[in-house]
Parts: structure tokens; sequence; C-alpha cells
């Protein structure tokens, strides 16, 4: 039966089966019950609630002409939120559904406000599935600044300041975007972080904050830059066909990529009013430093990153005298066409 009582909409039932059974039906924000039931007593009804995902999280007063202590705690054991003693007030009835709804309000509150942090800060550098795991407590993350064994990618595309120069400032900012967007759904497919955009730059991490194995690192990194380099070859069809390349100076945007494994400093870095988790040390220099030194269109790796890949995947390039690092810099451009199978 439905009823109306001091404002709030009431549904009742004869016994603790009725009880469930409605329960589920109708997904109450309180139930109140007696301990004394036919078919099905209070606190089996209770117990048959806790049990169930939906309904658990519904707060119950149990209401019981029993006064000792025993039924007391035996009511909370079995997942009572409140205990009333018949005779009972109607006002301090109201008082416990007041506060209780109160009080699961702040919990729902509580949640929306943890999921909406979670998500709106790791999301932008974390990969969906592990956004998910940290906002269900799945995913321990340890963001204190500690030295790691990573992978680092650094990329760019070449072409894109002289497109620029060729559009309205508002279509360069939708084309930036729109790159931006794909490489960085690249980057989460192959389970990497993003940890900062530079323009047209792009700095991804593989190990940090999820630990990888090194080989999972590069098998993961190469992965991602062989993808971003198809999706940049779409792209660069899709902005032909709108006529954004002017087809005489300029048909397309090409893309290079730097790639080193080493151990660098990574954790929240900042002040309590703004920080980012990012990665600092030589290693993300190097990487920064093969991706200014690749050819366009092709992606340069360390020897770090090489030690991991079979013969036929590189080419030998260059060594690199790095500007801050002490030792020369062997390089090796990997080959677009050959996969990783590891």
């Amino acid at each position: 039966m439905l009823n109306w009582y001091n404002g709030y909409q009431v549904q009742t039932a004869r016994n603790g089966y009725e009880g469930h059974k409605t329960a589920k039906e109708i997904m109450p924000s309180l139930i109140v019950t007696d301990l004394m039931m036919p078919l099905v007593s209070g606190l089996e009804m209770i117990q048959m609630i806790r049990k169930e995902e939906k309904l658990k999280g519904i707060p119950i007063v149990l209401l019981t002409a029993k006064v000792d202590e025993e039924t007391r705690i035996e009511g909370t054991e079995h997942g009572a939120d409140a205990y009333l003693a018949k005779p009972f007030n109607d006002r301090e009835l109201l008082a416990e559904v007041r506060n209780l709804l109160a009080l699961k309000e702040n919990e729902r509150r509580i949640v929306e406000l943890n999921t909406y942090l979670t998500e709106s800060v790791l999301k932008r550098f974390l990969p969906a599935v592990l956004v998910q795991k940290a906002a269900t407590g799945d995913l321990t993350l340890d963001l204190r600044p500690e030295p790691r064994l990573i992978t680092v990618l650094f990329s760019d595309i070449v072409g894109f300041t002289q497109l620029s120069n060729t559009l309205r400032s508002r279509r360069v900012a939708e084309l930036l975007n729109e790159y931006l967007e794909a490489m960085t759904k690249v980057v989460f497919s192959n389970g990497g972080t993003v940890d900062k955009f530079m323009g047209d730059a792009i700095l991804a991490l593989y190990g940090a904050p999820e630990e990888l194995t090194p080989n999972e690192q590069v098998r993961r990194a190469i992965n991602t830059a062989r993808a971003m380099q198809r999706s940049l070859a779409d792209l660069n069809q899709r902005w032909r066909d709108q006529g954004v390349f002017d087809g005489d100076r300029l048909t397309s945007v090409q893309f290079r990529c730097g790639i080193h494994q080493g151990t660098a400093v990574v954790g929240m870095f900042g002040s309590a009013e703004r920080a980012d988790y990012t990665a600092i040390g030589p290693s993300v220099n190097i990487a920064a430093r093969l991706q200014a030194a690749a050819v366009p269109g092709t992606i340069l790796v360390s020897a770090a990153v090489a030690d991991y890949l079979q013969e036929e995947e590189i080419t030998k390039g260059s060594p690199l005298e790095l500007k801050g690092v002490d030792e020369t810099v062997l390089t090796f451009a990997v080959t677009p066409e050959v996969m990783v199978n590891r």
C-alpha cells in the first residue's frame, strides 16, 4: 500500500518476505522494519537485503518490543543502521529517518566527488582501464616522486607550423585537438600514460604509474609509435579531403618519434595548489633529443630500446653527441612495417 506521511512517500508490506520483494521492485531510500513478523522476520529480511548488491546500501531502522541489549546487538550485527524500542515516539522515528537519509545523501555526494576527482585528474594521463581500477580502489598508485625504470616516448609532427601559417587560429586549434585526441587514444589503447602535451608534441610513459617489465614497456612504446604513424596517415587523408592543405607547398604533415628506456624520477611535482604527474631526468631528455634528430616519418630509438627488438626491426643510425649527456647515444631507426611479437 502506498501513502504519504510527513512528506515522505511510504510503501508498506505485511511481512519480511513481502518487504524484501517490494524493496527489490521500488529500491527505497530507507526501510523501517519490525523485528517480529510472520514468514520472514525483520532480522532475516535485513540479512537478505544486505546480501544483494543493489539493496545492501539502503539504511534500515529496526523496531522491536524487545529492549534487551542482546537483541540490540544482534540487530546491529545483522545490518540494522538504527534501533528503536517500542513504544517509540513518532518524532524520534522521524528524527532517525531524517538523520539516516542525510547521512546517505552525504555518502552519495562523497562517492560522486571521489569519482569526479579520480576521473577528471587520472583520465588525463592514464588509460581508461586504470582509471576505472583507481575509481573502484582496485589500483594502488604511489604518486610520490621516486626513481623508476621507464620507457619514454616523445613525438611531434613536422609541418604543422607551416600549416598553421595558412589557416585561421580557430581552425588550427581544431586540427591540433583532433590530432592530439587521436594520438591519446593510441597511447591509451597500448597501455601508456600521457605525461603532457607541448604544442603538437606528446610525451608518453610506459612503466609508470603502472609497473611493467622492461620488455613490455618497449613492446607497448613501439606499438604505440607505429600506430601513431598509421593514425596520422588517416588524418592526413581526411584533411586533404577537407581541403586543409594548399596542395602546392604542403600536402601532409609528418610524424617523428624518439624512444628511450632508462631511469627517471617519476611522481607528483609542484605545490599544494598546483601539481603535475610527470617524469624528470636525463632519460626524458634523451627521448626528446632522439625525436628532434629523427628524420621526418621515422621512429628513432636508443640502444637501450633496440636491445629488446629483433635485428630485422631496426637499422643502425649515426651516434648522437647530446648536450648534457656524458655518453654518446647510439641510435637505431625502427622499421615501420615489422610488427613486434613477444
